[in-house]
């Protein structure tokens, strides 16, 4: 009984830890779909403009478009890159707005693979906590039923 606890232990810790990740992804693209829709709102709106500048934008959650878009989780824009550009004239600072957008929905499916392969992984440790603590039950309804066996014999 008590290697049953020990293992239910280990394997609720391992489930608050694929939360975490979890939680970790759906912030993570919940910053990319807010950029991605600002920067299209942004040209849809915006037909004489070309350029769309990154600095000083947040997100909602107060992240920073450009450490978002910089960071090497994302790798979307280098250090020099801050403007979204929706023609051929454009420099070291920016990025086509097609070549953005491509790449923002890619990174969004990466992690939207990943959190499934998260979730299914999590459903699986939850099966496995459940059965610990369903072995757990078994054995003390077997205790209780020999207790009570003896104290009916005596």
């Amino acid at each position: 009984m008590a290697v049953c606890l020990q293992r239910a232990a280990e394997l609720e810790r391992a489930i608050i830890d694929k939360m975490s990740a979890m939680e970790a992804a759906t912030a993570f693209l919940e910053d990319l779909t807010e950029i991605e829709s600002d920067v299209i709102a942004e040209f849809q709106n915006n037909t004489s403009g070309h350029a769309y500048e990154l600095t000083g934008k947040t997100t909602s959650a107060g992240t920073s478009y450009l450490d978002l878009l910089r960071s090497s989780d994302v790798g979307i824009l280098n250090n020099t890159q801050h403007y979204v550009r929706n023609d051929a004239t454009y420099s070291n600072q920016d990025i086509l707005y097609d070549d953005f957008i491509a790449k923002i929905e890619s990174k969004m499916d990466e992690k939207n693979t990943f959190s499934q392969k998260t979730m299914i992984e999590l459903q699986s440790l939850t099966a496995k906590r459940d059965q610990s603590y369903d072995m757990i039950s078994n054995v003390l309804k077997s205790l209780n039923s020999v207790l009570v066996g003896n104290a009916n014999n005596m």
